[in-house]
């Protein structure tokens, strides 16, 4: 699952930067800690292997959002 957290983080953090350009930031970062709350809920409650390894490439790529969103904040 780590492979699939990883590889769905670098990839969608790119696609993610380049909305954050075009919306709101802090909605993009309310938006990305709730759906990234609620996917880890579901990955801690999951009792198969194969929902586990989708979950944690699903977490990766809602991770990726909130960082390009965070970082263009912090330099405002």
């Amino acid at each position: 699952s780590g492979a699939g957290f990883s590889i769905t983080y670098c990839f969608a953090a790119i696609f993610w930067g380049i909305a954050v350009e075009k919306a709101n930031r802090k909605r993009m970062i309310s938006l990305a800690c709730i759906a990234w709350s609620c996917c880890s809920l579901v990955t801690g409650r999951t009792n198969s292997l194969l929902v586990l390894g989708l979950m944690r490439a699903i977490l990766g790529g809602l991770q990726g959002a909130f960082e390009p969103a965070a970082f263009s904040m912090v330099s405002d």
